[in-house]
């Protein structure tokens, strides 16, 4: 069914090829080692920061 329903919206929109029409799972892993985490929180300010949301 996805297959069907995935070539049906690409046909209607006209969007045939330009990409997948849904995202992937989401996924979530501990951070363990402190520059990750400072790079998790640099990530996350930055982009609340471009978003306009502070």
């Amino acid at each position: 069914m996805t297959v069907t329903h995935a070539q049906r919206y690409h046909a209607r929109h006209r969007s045939a090829g330009t990409g997948p029409l849904y995202q992937g799972r989401f996924k979530s892993f501990p951070v363990q080692a402190a520059d990750h985490l400072r790079a998790a929180r640099r990530y996350a300010e930055r982009n609340a920061r471009r978003a306009g949301l502070v």
